[in-house]
């Protein structure tokens, strides 16, 4: 460890939250594939036009953001990862690392404790949206590409059903049925986890429905 690693680690927090506030305001998706001004973006997200700037070129210093002369835009990783409709969004996984922000910050309690003050499934962040929806977006966006991969690794044409255990949105499971001659997917996940998983895919693929049969229980005390 030297001095520079350990600033890096000691600062590193204030990189993670400019990522997360960008995100939660929608700065990334307001920007999408155009150039905009830092007052532009402050009128049309109703933020503070200093704030605004200093937020946009500490942005830029992360290299999640291009600025030329006074106006500024997404970088090419923005543009695919942290834009909601981007090629390959990791939005979820950045809301809910931010919802988990108070529950790192919890960590002397648990120390003391040896356990949260409170629950993860019942807590609200500073998202503003329920914690679990974040959590199910994150697992359904990383769980495309694995999805895929592991689809990929092992002869299916064999498998005549699938039950995806703690499944979320049957995004692991989805790319192997297409492998195989199942025709559906059954995934047995908790019943809040279930509500939010028909609500993401609802908002993206209808017909991904006709394909999973979801099952409400808890895999630990369910026979």
């Amino acid at each position: 460890m030297d001095r520079e690693k350990f600033n890096s680690l000691l600062k590193g927090y204030w990189e993670s939250q400019t990522l997360f506030t960008a995100t939660y305001l929608g700065i990334f998706n307001y920007l999408g594939n155009t150039s905009r001004t830092a007052g532009e973006v402050a009128v049309s997200l109703r933020l503070d036009k200093r704030s605004t700037e200093i937020l946009l070129n500490a942005l830029t210093g992360l290299g999640l953001i291009v600025k030329r002369q006074n106006a500024y835009r997404n970088s090419s990783f923005a543009r695919k990862h942290l834009v909601d409709d981007g090629d390959d969004p990791l939005t979820g996984f950045v809301l809910h690392n931010m919802d988990m922000w108070e529950s790192w910050g919890d960590l002397p309690s648990v120390m003391k404790k040896g356990k949260p003050q409170k629950g993860f499934a019942v807590l609200k962040y500073k998202t503003g949206r329920h914690s679990l929806f974040n959590f199910a977006l994150a697992m359904h966006q990383g769980g495309t590409t694995v999805g895929r991969e592991i689809a990929l690794l092992f002869d299916f044409s064999f498998v005549n059903s699938i039950l995806d255990v703690g499944g979320c949105t049957g995004r692991y499971a989805l790319p192997i049925m297409e492998r195989a001659p199942a025709e559906r997917v059954d995934v047995l996940d908790l019943p809040e986890m279930v509500r939010e998983a028909k609500r993401i895919i609802r908002g993206e693929n209808r017909d991904e429905l006709k394909k999973i049969c979801f099952i409400e229980g808890n895999f630990r005390s369910e026979e």
